[in-house]
């Protein structure tokens, strides 16, 4: 398959369209968007949404001058998920990729996976890579070993857990649409909603290599818990015929919805979520162990969750 680095929908169109939503992050904006210029691929254009933002982004981006850069605005903020939305819908080439505005992409990063494209069929849709995690001095690469099957056919093998992360995606964009593009309405996991719908759409190739430098910083870390159980049970409710193919998969995810039900709101209402989870999976230790401790009420389930978790940063 021949792949040049303009797309074939006309004369001086970049073949990539990388997407950047941005929201108050002006201190580390110019870092991101310059490893995305700097990139060894040359047909790309980057489209930076700016979701509102009330520092002065603006100005930021004012002082590169780069003709591949394109500035979207919008007036309200509207969201991550709505901002790369935006940018899709606006892109030009054939191929999307996507840039958070706290990362770093390597100079080879769009280079080595536009060269899997080039030497794939029809059939394979979206080429990721691995990257670093880094949280101050600790690095940690994702994905993690334990995934045992990371490419090919991932339609199972994504359902579980979440293991692809949005700026290691390379996408054909005529996918993006056919699949519907990120749902605005899940507050969490919306990249990872979004990779269960390509996953049954095309097939995937790996890159197992630290492309991307992904920076945990007090921003990029949610603590809505409350937003995380709604975006599971939404997750749960959408995809459960699919989620059906695979027992163990649908039980992990009743598991989750369970376990965080008993944590924020009550171990009465997470026991049913329990109960459904062993009925769908009656070897699910975890489902189990955590159905038996809702008999002890709230206290001892809360209790016994963070010695769980005390023991496991200690072990």
């Amino acid at each position: 398959m021949s792949i040049s680095e303009e797309s074939p929908s006309g004369r001086g169109v970049p073949a990539v369209s990388v997407i950047l939503p941005t929201y108050n992050r002006s201190r580390l904006l110019e870092r991101a968007v310059r490893s995305v210029l700097a990139q060894s691929y040359g047909g790309l254009e980057l489209i930076v949404v700016d979701d509102a933002s009330t520092d002065d982004t603006a100005a930021v981006l004012a002082t590169i001058t780069d003709s591949r850069l394109r500035l979207l605005s919008h007036r309200e903020n509207q969201g991550a998920s709505a901002a790369r939305n935006a940018g899709i819908k606006a892109a030009r080439g054939e191929f999307v990729a996507f840039q958070d505005s706290d990362d770093v992409w390597m100079p080879d990063k769009l280079q080595k996976q536009m060269a899997v494209f080039r030497d794939s069929d029809i059939g394979m849709g979206v080429v990721y890579h691995g990257l670093f995690r880094l949280d101050g001095t600790e690095a940690r690469y994702s994905p993690p070993a334990g995934i045992a099957r990371k490419e090919g056919d991932l339609a199972l093998q994504i359902l579980p857990k979440s293991f692809v992360t949005t700026t290691t995606l390379l996408v054909r964009r005529r996918l993006l649409v056919e699949v519907g593009l990120f749902d605005e309405n899940l507050p969490r996991f919306q990249d990872w909603e979004l990779v269960m719908r390509l996953a049954r759409a095309c097939r995937f190739r790996f890159l197992d290599e630290p492309l991307t430098i992904a920076f945990v910083t007090e921003e990029s870390i949610t603590h809505d818990q409350a937003a995380a159980l709604e975006a599971r049970r939404a997750i749960l409710e959408k995809h459960e015929e699919h989620l059906a193919a695979s027992p163990a998969a649908m039980a992990e995810h009743l598991y989750v919805v369970g376990h965080m039900t008993c944590l924020y709101n009550s171990p009465a209402e997470g026991r049913r979520y329990l109960r459904r989870a062993i009925g769908a999976h009656p070897g699910h230790p975890k489902a189990w162990i955590a159905l038996v401790l809702t008999l002890f009420g709230g206290a001892v389930y809360g209790f016994a969750d963070n010695l769980r978790k005390w023991v496991g940063r200690w072990a």
